[in-house]
């Protein structure tokens, strides 16, 4: 077994909570329940979990960099969009646009 030295970064650790947050659809109250921060502080004493508003700002700010990334994708490209709608079991209303 190798050991080796692992460093901390707070910057990627909110970076990861962010992506969580995203990826999972999670709500952005989550980062208040006391289960995860207690979680969060058994797995990194030093990482002090932002509040709902601070992650909200992180995850729009996210949104508008990948927003601008895909608007560059797609300059002076032709597209046909395709759209569809439904209603899950739970009478939840979903749409999927399509890009060819």
């Amino acid at each position: 077994m190798t050991i080796k030295a692992v460093g901390y970064s707070y910057e990627e650790c909110r970076k990861a909570l962010e992506k969580m947050i995203i990826l999972d659809e999670l709500p952005f109250n989550f980062v208040e329940n006391q289960i995860f921060k207690s979680f969060c502080k058994v797995m990194q004493p030093k990482f002090d979990v932002p509040s709902r508003l601070t992650i909200c700002k992180d995850c729009l700010k996210i949104y508008v960099d990948e927003k601008e990334k895909l608007k560059k994708a797609l300059k002076d490209q032709r597209l046909c969009l395709t759209t569809d709608t439904w209603t899950s079991i739970q009478n939840i209303n979903y749409m999927c646009l399509t890009a060819h």
